[in-house]
């Protein structure tokens, strides 16, 4: 299981500060750790497929949620 880059989530708590939380969401692409006081946020489950470092292309279910979440705003 991976963990996310500390930078990144760090960067993440930026962004929920400027824009909040309704207008932020976290993109999840496998399977890795997420720590627990993160589970409060919105997530947008990514493609099965996924691989680590390799590009690959928007899924149906990807895009299926991203525009589901977008409506809501």
């Amino acid at each position: 299981m991976f963990t996310p880059n500390l930078n990144v989530l760090f960067e993440f708590g930026y962004f929920y500060g400027y824009f909040g939380k309704q207008k932020v969401a976290m993109l999840k692409y496998g399977d890795f750790y997420l720590p627990s006081d993160l589970g409060g946020y919105i997530h947008i489950n990514g493609s099965r497929f996924f691989k680590r470092s390799a590009a690959v292309q928007v899924g149906k279910r990807t895009r299926t949620e991203f525009d589901r979440w977008v409506a809501q705003l």
